[in-house]
């Protein structure tokens, strides 16, 4: 698959898109594929930067936050272990 993108990190031709909220299977699940593989969840990059720099990325709160921000509606899907008196 060609990506037609800088990579966000150094400029160079991205190779890779990369979820910011890991698209794990327990995620996927919760949140669903559609929502994992939204635009505020991705970025792209290029091999020497996914191999070599740190990729930024967001823990659940942080993932739900920008999910909000973007439109969606997810603290009702969030996982019971977290604790929402935190936002």
């Amino acid at each position: 698959m060609k990506i037609n993108r800088p990579c966000e990190l150094c400029g160079a031709p991205a190779e890779h898109k990369h979820h910011k909220f890991s698209n794990s299977k327990v995620n996927r699940k919760l949140y669903s594929r559609k929502i994992i593989n939204m635009p505020f969840n991705i970025i792209y990059v290029c091999s020497v930067c996914h191999l070599n720099r740190p990729i930024p990325t967001y823990n659940e709160i942080e993932f739900i936050e920008a999910g909000e921000k973007a439109g969606f509606r997810l603290r009702h899907l969030a996982g019971k272990s977290l604790q929402f008196k935190t936002f």
